[in-house]
This record gives structure tokens, C-alpha cells and sequence, in this order.
């Protein structure tokens, strides 16, 4: 698709371009989602797209790249699950996915936090002893 941008030049703040801009990005990913939805192979394309969009928003915010990296992991299945059900609106699909990301982050946060057995040293009662009572 080409595009003019000489025609919104008149207007000074630019608002009329940003929009073209978005309506052109929105359009891409409308094409890039249909070939998805056709043939699931083609969502690697979506996945290099925005992979590094969604890692980002996610180190950004857990600080730890393990972490994000299995959030962005969820948040790729999680848009690759429902693919058939995603309708287009006219808005980049860089905005869906984000809204999941955030939905899976909050989801992270949630979720009950275990500590892994490696860092126990030893469990109470496995010396064949009494497990000690709480204390109020």
C-alpha cells in the first residue's frame, strides 16, 4: 500500500499523518493476522513482529528476564490459542497483544508464590523428631 503523506502535510500538528500512520500499521496487521488465521505456520510472523515488543514490556516490568520471557512465552500461546476467535477493529494488533501481556501480568502477580525445595535446607520432622508448633 503506498501512501501520499504529501496530502496531510497541511496540517501543522501532524494529527492527520499520526492517524494515516495507524490506519496504515493497523491495515498490515490486518493482512498478517488473515494469513494466520488461514495457515497457523504464518503466526511465526506475527511472533517475530512483536516478540521483542513483548519481552520488553514484560523485563520492564519483572526486572527479570527469565521471567519475562516465559510471560511473553504465555502471552504468544495465549494470542496463538485464540486466533480464530480474534476479530480485527481497525487497531494494530500490537495493542491485543498487549493487553494480554498485561492480563498475564496480573495474572503472575496473583498467583500464589512457592519457593522452590532447592532452597530449604531441610523440612521440619525429617530428623524423626516432633515438627515444631506455631507460637501466637
Amino acid at each position: 500500500m503506498r501512501v501520499r503523506w504529501d496530502t496531510f502535510l497541511p496540517y501543522k500538528g501532524g494529527m492527520v499523518r499520526q492517524r494515516c500512520m495507524a490506519s496504515v500499521a493497523a491495515s498490515a496487521d490486518s493482512l498478517l493476522i488473515e494469513r494466520a488465521q488461514r495457515d497457523k505456520e504464518e503466526f511465526r510472523l506475527v511472533y517475530e513482529k512483536y516478540a521483542q515488543a513483548v519481552y520488553g514490556y514484560f523485563v520492564r516490568r519483572v526486572g527479570e528476564k527469565g521471567t519475562a520471557e516465559d510471560l511473553a512465552q504465555d502471552t504468544f500461546l495465549h494470542a496463538f490459542m485464540h486466533l480464530d476467535g480474534y476479530a480485527d477493529r481497525g487497531i494494530p494488533y500490537l495493542s491485543y497483544l498487549f493487553t494480554v501481556a498485561h492480563n498475564i501480568l496480573a495474572n503472575h502477580y496473583r498467583r500464589k508464590k512457592e519457593l522452590p525445595l532447592e532452597e530449604l535446607d531441610e523440612l521440619p520432622g525429617d530428623d524423626g523428631g516432633e515438627i515444631p508448633k506455631a507460637t501466637e
